[in-house]
């Protein structure tokens, strides 16, 4: 592999979005028809809305990154790939979370913080933060 193609997207998986679910449907096939080496996604943040892109990604032989809070995906946060080799997944929580105000309060709940993981590209190792 000489390049390396990286699709990053915030899926405003927000409860107070009314079309999440088919969103989650129309990502699933643009990621696919894309066909990227590395896709990182934010505000995934419900289990449903991964199970929605595993239904869809599944048969294609993609691979999902991810950790689970209590009832959230880890900070919202996913990594999905088929062609690399991805090791050493962690999920970071920030220390500092913020002021407690109502437009924080979800922030605080999906406990915010970053993804790393490790990988090989033409035999040099990679670490890539989400």
């Amino acid at each position: 592999m000489k390049d390396l193609s990286v699709l990053c997207l915030n899926c405003f998986g927000s409860p107070i979005s009314s079309n999440r679910l088919l969103r989650f449907k129309l990502i699933a096939k643009e990621i696919e028809k894309l066909s990227p080496d590395l896709v990182l996604l934010q505000e995934v943040i419900s289990p449903g809305y991964i199970k929605i892109l595993h239904d869809e990604l599944d048969k294609f032989g993609w691979k999902f990154y991810s950790g689970r809070s209590g009832l959230f995906i880890s900070g919202g946060l996913v990594i999905i790939s088929k062609k690399l080799d991805l090791k050493n997944l962690e999920f970071h929580k920030f220390n500092e979370q913020g002021p407690v105000t109502p437009l924080s309060l979800t922030d605080r709940m999906l406990g915010k913080g970053f993804q790393t993981i490790e990988f090989k590209i033409n035999g040099k190792d990679i670490l890539l933060i989400n």
